[in-house]
């Protein structure tokens, strides 16, 4: 039986996780904000909700107008 050579595994530090989704969560800092139509808030407070399990950070999601929502990164 001969043994596998186990491969030399690298630990990386400061990498940043990169955005999977379609929304830019993780290019915005606490107080930044984008606008979404409104018809995306229920996909993108799921979203969010996800990102922000995973990362530890959170989202304020709130309708601006008729037409819109706006997305805060909050912490």
């Amino acid at each position: 039986m001969t043994k596998k050579k186990i491969p030399v595994i690298t630990i990386d530090t400061g990498v940043p996780i990169p955005d999977t989704g379609s929304y830019p969560f993780s290019r915005l800092e606490v107080g930044h904000s984008f606008v979404a139509p409104i018809d995306m808030r229920t996909n993108i407070s799921s979203a969010a909700t996800q990102y922000g399990k995973r990362t530890g950070t959170k989202f304020t999601i709130r309708k601006i107008d008729k037409d819109n929502i706006r997305v805060w990164r909050s912490e």
